[in-house]
């Protein structure tokens, strides 16, 4: 799907010039000529950018931005400026504006900064989708905790405050989420989808729903001696250490022991995984 970025001046050559540039770059792109023009059409249309000049007739461009912010708070704008407009350029940066470009525009400046600004469009865009999977996650804390070995034996609310400490990722199939060798102090919890543990080119076992990896980092990091390949789209949460020292030092001691005996209880299910992997590549070499 073309992103679509929507262009404001009250300059039709300059409107011209970024429209054929931009649509060059395959962009879907429509055109206003003042700031309450555009205004109506952002209430219409949802824009991966915007691009407004400063000064226009009916709605200049600080106007506008102050207007799409309300619109939409993430919405990512460049705006135009004149030689006289630096002042109220650095103002618009202060109030969410991504960048300026200063007149007469630079078609590859112009082009060069569009792609670092989608970019970015595309982060926040990622970060609300994963936002509203997590509150979405830990809504059905409420009545049905999933069922995470690690967090056996804890609380309810302690349970929703654990997973707050994290931050979720979606990985793609094959896509390597650890690689040996690496420095790490995560524990990583499965959500969705399949993990598969390598090492010196050996599957080990698997990791799947609510399944962790890392857990010994609680209490000292350490370097991976495993490779961690997505066999499939997953969605991995990662929780760093200093936030889990953090969390159990605010915590009865109590509750730190049950994080101990279910690691202890984790460890040994892998070990007992790798085991009978083991005893299963040896029949098969016997066979």
């Amino acid at each position: 799907m073309q992103e679509k970025i929507l262009i404001v001046d009250d300059d039709k050559v300059v409107r011209d010039v970024c429209r054929e540039a931009l649509i060059s770059e395959e962009y879907e792109i429509t055109t206003s000529e003042n700031g309450q023009d555009a205004y109506e059409v952002a209430r219409q249309q949802y824009f991966n950018l915007v691009i407004s000049d400063i000064r226009m007739p009916k709605m200049g461009g600080l106007e506008l931005l102050g207007n799409l912010k309300k619109l939409n708070p993430d919405l990512t704008v460049i705006m135009f400026s004149g030689l006289g407009d630096v002042n109220s350029a650095v103002e618009a940066m202060k109030h969410g504006a991504y960048d300026y470009l200063a007149k007469p525009l630079v078609l590859e400046e112009l082009k060069a900064t569009v792609r670092l600004a989608l970019q970015q469009t595309k982060l926040k865009e990622e970060n609300t989708r994963i936002r509203k999977e997590m509150q979405g996650t830990l809504s059905t804390l409420n009545t049905t905790p999933p069922a995470i070995p690690l967090l056996n034996n804890l609380p309810l609310d302690m349970f929703k405050e654990f997973l707050n400490l994290g931050k979720m990722r979606t990985y793609d199939t094959q896509e390597i989420i650890l690689h040996k060798g690496t420095p790490d102090k995560n524990l990583y919890i499965v959500f969705e989808g399949e993990i598969t543990v390598w090492q010196d080119g050996s599957k080990l076992f698997k990791l799947g729903k609510f399944d962790c990896y890392g857990e010994m980092n609680i209490f000292k990091p350490h370097i991976v001696i495993h490779d961690l390949i997505a066999e499939e789209p997953s969605k991995v949460m990662a929780i760093r250490r200093d936030a889990l020292i953090d969390f159990f030092n605010n915590k009865d001691e109590k509750y730190f022991k049950h994080i101990i005996l279910n690691t202890l209880n984790s460890q040994f299910a892998k070990t007992r995984k790798i085991s009978n992997r083991v005893i299963f590549l040896e029949r098969k070499m016997r066979s």
